[in-house]
């Protein structure tokens, strides 16, 4: 059987108080694990109670970075090391690391308007051996032009003494062909003509005729005789036999035809060798064959490529005043001339980066 004590307030409270404490204590001890800590930074450690990892985050570090730091951090504190001694080491490492990338990369240092000049300097003189090249290329072909014309010409002159000598050759060629295609028919239409004509000078047959002129005339004299033969018929009131005359003065047409061709064929022979017995040793046109090639590309290299030239010397020259080539950039008429100007640029470039390493050097390590 149960009972409820009655108990006076002040009792009550008493009994009470320590729960409630209990209470509190409690409500705390929630709230403090609820804490959450937070700083701001690079690299900001957070601590969040006693015996507590540390937590440290980087930002802009890759995974492996920020694990070879933990193991650098956790050997520091389990060796007990002295960190001015660790300090010490590290900017000895970081010097030597400076001084290694100086060796492999001793560009990376220098300023930028040192840079831009000398990546300047490397493209004129790209530029230069590029023009150089092809004033030359030009100035061969031009060259190798005016040979082939040479012996072009040496060949026509050698080729005109050959028909020369062969005149005699091509006379007595003609000769036989115009004894075998006209001569009979001529000789035919002479005797057939003198029955007509009795009292006609006679005309001496020929064969076989030395020169297309007596050739000619022979056919000439047929000729004149058919317009006798003609005239006489007319007088007698009797009709002539024109179909003789046809054929006479077709005779006629074709061996002076023949013989005209053989006058020009003697006459191209006997001029070709005269020229060439005139022909001199050496070419009948003295000038440089390269003269005009040298005068374009001299003008083209004044108009664009000089001007840089002359601005990157200006500008580098004083930086470099043991330097001195006593080169003319303006003096340029071939293209070996603009050869040596291309050597001079890379030259120059040349000692103005050896100056600008050694005083980069000298920056890195005073007293060097």
């Amino acid at each position: 059987m149960s009972r409820v004590l009655p108990l006076p307030g002040p009792l009550l409270l008493l009994l009470c108080y320590p729960l409630l404490a209990q209470r509190d204590m409690a409500q705390k001890d929630v709230a403090q694990k609820d804490i959450r800590a937070s700083t701001t930074g690079t690299c900001s450690p957070v601590v969040t109670g006693t015996s507590s990892q540390v937590t440290i985050n980087c930002n802009g570090l890759s995974t492996a970075k920020a694990n070879q730091l933990v193991v650098l951090m956790n050997r520091i504190l389990a060796e007990r090391l002295d960190l001015s001694e660790v300090n010490g080491k590290l900017d000895q490492l970081h010097e030597d690391i400076g001084g290694l990338n100086a060796a492999l990369h001793p560009m990376a240092n220098l300023p930028q308007p040192v840079l831009a000049l000398l990546n300047q300097g490397d493209v004129l003189a790209t530029q230069c051996t590029n023009m150089m090249s092809d004033w030359a290329r030009l100035s061969i072909d031009a060259s190798h032009a005016a040979m082939q014309a040479r012996t072009a010409e040496r060949r026509a002159a050698l080729e005109g003494r050959v028909s020369s000598s062969s005149s005699a050759t091509l006379d007595e060629e003609k000769a036989k062909e115009f004894a075998r295609i006209y001569s009979p028919r001529l000789a035919a239409f002479n005797a057939t003509l003198h029955r007509f004509v009795p009292d006609a000078a006679p005309i001496a047959d020929i064969s076989i005729p030395a020169s297309a002129q007596q050739a000619a005339n022979y056919a000439f004299d047929i000729q004149m005789l058919s317009k006798r033969y003609q005239e006489n018929q007319a007088q007698s009131g009797r009709p002539y036999n024109s179909q003789l005359v046809n054929q006479i003065t077709n005779a006629f047409a074709d061996a002076n035809r023949f013989c005209r061709d053989w006058n020009q064929a003697k006459m191209d022979s006997l001029t070709s060798g005269r020229q060439a017995d005139r022909l001199p040793t050496h070419s009948t046109n003295p000038a440089d064959p390269t003269s005009s090639v040298n005068a374009d590309e001299a003008e083209k290299y004044s108009q664009t490529l000089r001007p840089k030239l002359i601005s990157f010397r200006d500008a580098v020259l004083p930086q470099v005043p043991a330097y001195s080539s006593g080169r003319d950039y303006d003096a340029v008429s071939t293209s070996s001339q603009l050869g040596g100007i291309c050597s001079d640029v890379r030259t120059l470039s040349a000692a103005f980066q050896q100056k600008a390493l050694q005083e980069a050097e000298h920056k890195r390590v005073p007293g060097k």
